[in-house]
Order: C-alpha cells, then structure tokens, then sequence
C-alpha cells in the first residue's frame, strides 16, 4: 500500500512539474490523474446505488461523485459598489475629455 502510495504522489509531482505546458499529452494526463484519484477515493460500495431504496440517496450519491456545484446566491455587495465607482470614474474622466475638447475647438 505504501509503496502505492508514493508512486501516485511520484506521479503528482511529476505532473506538477509541466504544468505550465498545455499540450495535448500534458492536459491527457492531468484528466487521467484526476480520474485515478477520484476512483482511488470513491468509498461507496460497488452496487450502491442498485442497493439503495430511497431516491434522494442515490441522488445525493451521484451529486457526490460529480463534485461540487456552485452557484451564487446573492449580489456580491463590494464588488457592486467597485464597479460603480469605476463607472461614475469612466463617465467624469469622459466628461473631461469632451470639456477639454470643446475649449480646444473653441480656441481655434
């Protein structure tokens, strides 16, 4: 088990080290890592699903095995009041602008 063990971390390291490449054969074997660890840690019994009787078990299984679903729950407040301010930025930068222009005509 052990020496197991280390081969997979051998091979995560390996992985890790041209992991700034994105060539075909380096994105192939990230996606076979990734699927020998989530079968290597998948705990539930082989037949779990055609034993289980109750639906939102086998449902809360699958949701399991397909990893996390994100979603967004409410309007993230900071960020709102970020862009805003870059906005009214934009706008007073842009009014400064056609100012500026139009003097420049009007100098002419």
């Amino acid at each position: 088990v052990i020496f197991k063990l280390e081969d997979l971390f051998q091979r995560w390291k390996n992985i890790q080290k041209n992991k700034s490449r994105r060539s075909g054969a380096q994105i192939q074997k990230e996606e076979e890592f990734t699927k020998l660890v989530q079968e290597l840690f998948d705990i539930a019994h082989q037949d779990a699903l055609q034993i289980m009787t109750i639906q939102e078990d086998k449902d809360f299984l699958i949701a399991q095995r397909h990893g996390r679903q994100g979603s967004i729950t409410s309007v993230d407040e900071e960020a709102r009041r970020k862009e805003i301010k870059k906005q009214k930025e934009r706008e007073r930068t842009q009014e400064r602008v056609q100012k500026d222009q139009a003097e420049k005509r009007r100098m002419e």
